[in-house]
C-alpha cells in the first residue's frame, strides 16, 4: 500500500492566517467602514491586535526527540515513530514531559521514587 504524503501544516497554517487577515480587513472596511468611514480610529487597534496575536502566538506542539515530528503538546507518544513524549509521575501518576525536572501536577522531582 503506498504511503500518503505528510500534510504540510506550515503551508496550511499560513493559508489560514492569510485568509483570516484578508477577511478581517474586508470586514473592517466594508461593514464597519460603511457607517463611520474607512479605518475608523476606534476599529484599527482591534484589527492590529488580532493580527499581532495570530502572528505571535506559539503553536501547542512538542518535538519528538527521536524523529523531530511536531506532535500535539498533550500527546503521550509520537504519532510518527511511537517514542514516549511524556512519562508518569511517581507521586500523582500524572503526565510529565520527558524534559521536565519536576511534576507540573504535584511538584515532586522527576525520578524520585
Amino acid at each position: 500500500m503506498p504511503r500518503r504524503a505528510e500534510p504540510a501544516w506550515g503551508e496550511l497554517k499560513l493559508g489560514i492566517l492569510v485568509t483570516m487577515v484578508v477577511g478581517a480587513a474586508v470586514f473592517g472596511v466594508v461593514i464597519i467602514g460603511s457607517t463611520r468611514g474607512p479605518f475608523a480610529p476606534d476599529v484599527v487597534p482591534y484589527f492590529v491586535g488580532l493580527v499581532v496575536y495570530l502572528i505571535a502566538r506559539q503553536a501547542r506542539t512538542a518535538r519528538c526527540p527521536n524523529c523531530g515530528w511536531a506532535a500535539p503538546a498533550d500527546a503521550a507518544f509520537c504519532p510518527r515513530c511511537g517514542q514516549a513524549l511524556q512519562g508518569r509521575c511517581a507521586g500523582c501518576r500524572g503526565r510529565v514531559p520527558n524534559d521536565a525536572k519536576f511534576c507540573p501536577g504535584c511538584g515532586v522531582a522527576v525520578g524520585t521514587p
